[in-house]
């Protein structure tokens, strides 16, 4: 089942209302609609220049039809901008990529848990 512009609209509403809350307003976020093969959004981010690009799934799996999966992901890539500093000074030390990538996706989702 295809996304709607409605739900990317609506996903754009939650991410700019956890942007502001975060305190990320000196960022320029860029917000876009593709497929993505696994995953409801990515977020791709440049600290060098302070911009975000995230990406919105065009497809969605039929089990997820209600839309609050819409303000959980959008929670979830503003989660992965505030926490994108430690992730480069992480990337900086003798670390292998998956271990990091294992251990930053872990605070998200705790992060996602504690804040409402």
């Amino acid at each position: 089942m295809k996304t709607t512009k409605t739900q990317f609209n609506e996903f754009i509403k939650w991410c700019e209302i956890y942007r502001n809350r975060f305190g990320l307003l000196d960022w320029n976020v860029y917000y876009r609609r593709e497929y993505l093969k696994e995953s409801y959004a990515t977020i791709d981010i440049d600290l060098t220049e302070k911009t975000s690009t995230i990406k919105f799934n065009t497809i969605l799996d039929k089990s997820d039809i209600e839309n609050s999966w819409i303000h959980r992901t959008a929670k979830h890539e503003m989660i992965h901008l505030l926490v994108g500093r430690l992730a480069e000074i992480a990337n900086a030390r003798y670390v292998t990529s998956s271990e990091l990538d294992e251990a930053i996706e872990g605070l998200v989702h705790s992060l996602e848990a504690l804040i409402k």
